[in-house]
């Protein structure tokens, strides 16, 4: 870890790639390349990832891709404060204008459970139609 950091956990919710369908895109963190298509693909995570403070751009390009040169969208942020955990969701969907692609950002990410036997839970609805969705859980075991 850096002496001053914060990590982020990307997340993919992207529908569709300017390449055709699926979530073809290689992600940058500012200008390096950090995840391929193979690595984060559609409705995948990626683990913790320890940044140094201070400013954080994220570059999304076709995979695959030769250099952030050829990314297509790109995020800049600068409200990352060390000691925290974030996840950062990469959302929507490419050339589609009723649902843009977009990064949405959570802060305060817990690493364990604050109490013995329980699990805390944070749920992404990337919808943007407007329709309800409930969510349920149920224990097993």
């Amino acid at each position: 870890m850096f002496s001053q950091s914060f990590e982020i956990q990307l997340i993919n919710n992207t529908s569709q790639a300017p390449n055709g369908p699926g979530t073809l895109v290689d992600i940058y963190l500012n200008d390096s390349l950090y995840f391929s298509s193979q690595q984060l693909d559609f409705m995948q995570a990626s683990p913790l990832i320890a940044l140094p403070e201070g400013p954080l751009k994220i570059s999304v390009a076709p995979a695959p891709s030769d250099s952030v040169q050829q990314s297509f969208a790109t995020f800049n942020f600068n409200s990352f404060e060390a000691d925290n955990i974030y996840a950062v969701v990469l959302d929507g969907g490419f050339g589609d204008s009723n649902n843009p692609l977009s990064i949405e950002v959570a802060a305060n990410l817990l690493r364990f459970s604050p109490t013995n036997n329980t699990v805390n839970l944070r749920a992404f609805n990337g919808n943007r139609t407007g329709l309800s969705n409930d969510f349920f859980i149920q224990r097993q075991g």
